[in-house]
């Protein structure tokens, strides 16, 4: 499911940068102080537009786990034109988006962490 793959894909952008102590996927248990959950919105390819393209829209929302208040969330949304009318070229565009809103999503909750 899309929802799945964007936070495993942010799983493992946050966890390789270092940017927290201890990172856990979504079927992980721990103690924690933050938790990082999200909604996907959008997950669209729209082939039959004037400009056939996809498109990603996403919410995600850190939560102090200590008195769960959350912190500032923040809404990521993009559009990517796949360029051809293939599979190949939407799954290219899929691709290339999420990368950059994960992107966006990392320096985000990069700046937060001096916050914390």
């Amino acid at each position: 499911p899309p929802g799945r793959t964007l936070a495993a894909e942010l799983t493992a952008a946050i966890r390789g940068a270092g940017l927290f102590k201890l990172v856990l996927g979504s079927e992980q248990r721990a103690r924690n102080d933050y938790v990082l959950g999200g909604t996907l919105e959008r997950f669209e390819h729209r082939p039959t537009a004037a400009n056939p393209r996809v498109v990603v829209d996403f919410t995600l929302t850190l939560v102090r786990s200590s008195d769960r208040r959350p912190l500032p969330n923040r809404r990521y949304r993009g559009e990517e034109p796949t360029n051809a009318p293939t599979p190949e070229a939407m799954v290219h565009a899929f691709n290339r988006l999420s990368a950059r809103l994960i992107s966006d999503a990392f320096a985000d909750l990069n700046q937060l962490r001096g916050r914390l």
